[in-house]
């Protein structure tokens, strides 16, 4: 393919790439629901043997200790888009000379960390109060081979264009994706479905009625 053709290519995914983030979807479909599945299976068979070990009659373990155990594993990636965008590459001699555009698609991927997540049980308000982490964006997935050039200078250093522009639409997608509110609301809406899931069949145990509620401790 020919630099026309290449170019003529990169204008026409430029142009389908505008206004931004492409198809969206949550990471709960398969691996999150198994996990959360897994998790309620070790939480009932905490609570069973702990009953069991204490002996006959009305029995409650440690709801605290047991659901932050189970609760806090790794990263959880609550919500997933994909950005399909066109950076720009400055000269780096003069930095108002435009060397090349780059069109690219990005997987961006949002969640927070479960070793994070503090549990707390009011007895007063019959609560157990789950406080998540703030939302990151985790680090963008970029194919390297899908990467379409519209060169503009005229001494652009071909052997290395491929891994120059790779660093620049990592750092131009991460910028768009951070200022996308959009993203840290359906992470967090997922986010709290997730952790409930995992939560409620403990929950549910107890001898008297809890109820969850989840405060974020971001500023957003």
């Amino acid at each position: 393919m020919n630099r026309e053709e290449r170019n003529a290519k990169a204008i026409a995914r430029a142009i389908r790439s505008i206004g931004g983030y492409g198809k969206a979807k949550v990471i709960a479909v398969c691996v999150a629901i198994v996990a959360v599945c897994i998790a309620a299976v070790v939480l009932v068979f905490k609570i069973n043997s702990s009953k069991a070990n204490k002996g006959p009659g009305p029995q409650e373990v440690d709801a605290v200790s047991t659901l932050e155990k189970v609760v806090k594993n790794s990263s959880l990636s609550t919500y997933e888009v994909i950005y399909n965008g066109v950076a720009t590459v400055y000269n780096a001699d003069k930095p108002g000379e435009v060397d090349y555009y780059v069109a690219y698609t990005a997987t961006v991927n949002a969640g927070f960390d479960l070793k994070n997540i503090e549990i707390t049980k009011d007895d007063d308000k019959k609560e157990i109060v789950i406080s998540l982490p703030e939302i990151e964006i985790f680090e963008p997935k970029i194919k390297i081979e899908e990467m379409d050039y519209i060169v503009v200078g005229k001494k652009v250093k071909t052997e290395t264009i491929s891994a120059d522009a790779y660093k620049i639409c990592k750092q131009d997608v991460s910028e768009r994706a951070r200022k996308q509110a959009e993203i840290y609301k359906y992470a967090k809406e997922n986010g709290e479905r997730l952790v409930k899931g995992l939560v409620m069949p403990f929950v549910d145990k107890l001898e008297e009625k809890y109820t969850v509620r989840f405060v974020w401790r971001d500023k957003r």
